[in-house]
């Protein structure tokens, strides 16, 4: 007899009652699956339904749910899932957030195969399986990279970051020699890492690919472990694309992405430093790991720079002139350097004209049209001139544009900024003589 799920608290709007049918035997799994949870009492089921019905019945996979310290009813529903199915896990820990609950539910996987599903999205069904396909037909390739599918259940939208239509999964697995030909001729190299395919410069969706196991364990990359979840998909992708990984782009999407949950991170508009900080302990795992040669650099830059222009506009108000002066302190290698620079340049493409108006200082530039914070916001952060000076010393006085504009004499920054147009620097100069003149310094 199968075991019964009364719904309460409103997780559902389509069924009073749902029922889960007798439990079912499983052998070792060849895919893993990875659902980080933190109060989704609302979206789980749904999520874990969808995952329970994505897979033909002989097809061996494990569904890992880390319960990340939930308070509402998300782990009622995991356990009667894993009541229900022997190849569903519930591993619970104290909260630690996002990326603390990937990298235990990867420790704990079985599975040659590793994915993540975040639980508030769904998956169709009939494509996991048959990636695996790929996967033994390229022993070489440590990820499969496909589209996903923004989704909500009132407003469906377009699928994101679509390859090249040719590569269905059908045609890599039929292809000859790693090579497919398009309808115009134009030969496509099957496996490709970020020296010749430009994924790492578009949106991380690591949850919309399949891992081998074995290349993140080799490689020691995990999940950043910061508070929350925000941005650290940006990390864990940053070190597969850039510590040598190979993979393959496929034209199916099997991966729908919720945007109708209002207060996932993703809505959140009162980040700070974070994510530079999280990038700055990126950039120190690929110099540890010896992956971090001059593309290595440049891609890294560029894929900065764009991941750092979404980023801005969630910053709060108050604190974004603080966070632009401290990005912009992270990219002196190359201002420091031409040929990075011009290297980062050609990598950006089009979006290369933003990034010199970022090499000029031009804050203004990169500020939300909407609601954008008084030009004296930055004052209200520190509490002395000596907290603003030691401000200034630290995390820009010493970039290389400063060094440039100002030399050894701090006050010339005020006339050579107007000339130059970079507001930042003329707004810290005028703010800074300003104290001088009060605090009689």
């Amino acid at each position: 007899m199968g075991v019964y799920f009364s719904i309460n608290k409103g997780i559902s709007q389509l069924h009073e009652r749902i029922y889960l049918p007798d439990k079912i035997t499983m052998i070792i799994p060849t895919l893993s699956i990875v659902v980080p949870v933190y109060n989704v009492e609302s979206y789980i089921f749904e999520c874990l339904e969808s995952i329970v019905t994505a897979f033909e019945t002989n097809f061996p996979f494990e569904v890992i749910c880390v319960n990340d310290g939930s308070t509402d009813e998300s782990l009622s529903i995991l356990n009667q899932f894993s009541q229900s199915y022997d190849n569903f896990r519930v591993i619970s820990q104290k909260n630690a957030g996002y990326g603390r609950a990937i990298n235990v539910g990867i420790q704990h996987a079985k599975g040659e195969f590793v994915a993540i599903v975040e639980s508030d999205d769904v998956i169709l069904p009939n494509v996991h399986q048959r990636i695996i396909e790929i996967f033994k037909k390229f022993p070489e390739v440590d990820f499969v990279k496909t589209p996903y599918q923004p989704w909500s259940p009132l407003n469906p939208r377009n699928v994101v970051s679509l390859p090249n239509p040719v590569s269905t999964i059908d045609n890599i697995i039929k292809s000859e020699d790693g090579i497919l030909v398009s309808s115009d001729g134009k030969i496509n190299q099957v496996v490709v890492n970020f020296k010749t395919d430009d994924s790492i410069l578009h949106a991380p969706s690591i949850w919309s690919c399949i891992y081998r196991k074995s290349s993140i364990l080799e490689r020691n990359i995990e999940v950043i472990e910061t508070p929350g979840a925000s941005f650290q998909d940006t990390d864990f992708a940053f070190k597969c694309y850039l510590s040598g990984m190979k993979y393959i782009r496929v034209f199916e999407h099997f991966y729908l992405y919720r945007v109708s949950r209002f207060d996932a991170s993703r809505h959140n508009r009162r980040w700070g430093e974070q994510f530079i900080d999280m990038m700055a302990n990126t950039k120190q795992f690929l110099i540890d790991s010896d992956a971090f040669g001059s593309e290595e650099k440049a891609a890294f830059y560029a894929a900065f720079f764009l991941r750092f222009k979404w980023y801005f506009e969630r910053v709060s108000p108050g604190l974004r002139f603080r966070v632009f002066s401290r990005a912009y302190a992270e990219f002196k290698e190359i201002l420091d350097r031409p040929d990075l620079y011009v290297s980062v340049i050609r990598t950006l493409g089009s979006s290369g004209r933003d990034f010199l108006e970022f090499a000029r200082g031009n804050y203004r530039h990169f500020i939300p049209p909407v609601s954008a914070p008084p030009g004296n916001a930055i004052k209200h952060s520190f509490r002395s001139g000596d907290e603003f000076a030691k401000f200034l010393k630290m995390s820009y006085w010493n970039t290389p544009l400063i060094r440039k504009l100002a030399g050894s004499n701090r006050e010339s920054i005020r006339s050579r900024a107007v000339g130059l147009g970079l507001k930042p620097s003329l707004l810290m100069a005028k703010y800074y003589s300003r104290r001088i003149r009060r605090e009689g310094k």
